[in-house]
């Protein structure tokens, strides 16, 4: 995972989404909204699904379709190591 200070976290009002990871060539960015988040475990769960983005961009292994909401092989893979190890619902990765 990458440096804390190369990680910027932003809570927001938008709608349509937990939250959505990006990667401007220079930092990450992570956007959680407020709207769709009331609770903590919720945050985790979310926050997991958002790392897995930003460590498949680290290795070389984010997809690049177009379709935003396509997770590869690769986020399933993982996806379903994380929600093993912290007993989350896996469908809530996708």
């Amino acid at each position: 995972m990458p440096e804390g200070e190369d990680v910027k976290f932003i809570v927001g009002k938008f709608g349509g989404t937990f939250a959505q990871y990006q990667w401007d060539g220079n930092r990450h960015t992570v956007s959680f909204s407020e709207k769709a988040i009331g609770h903590s475990y919720t945050l985790l769960v979310v926050l997991s699904h958002e790392m897995i983005h930003m460590h498949l961009e680290e290795t070389g292994m984010e997809s690049t379709s177009p379709r935003a909401s396509v997770h590869n092989a690769a986020f399933r893979k993982l996806a379903a190591q994380v929600c093993r190890v912290h007993g989350f619902d896996p469908k809530a990765f996708y």
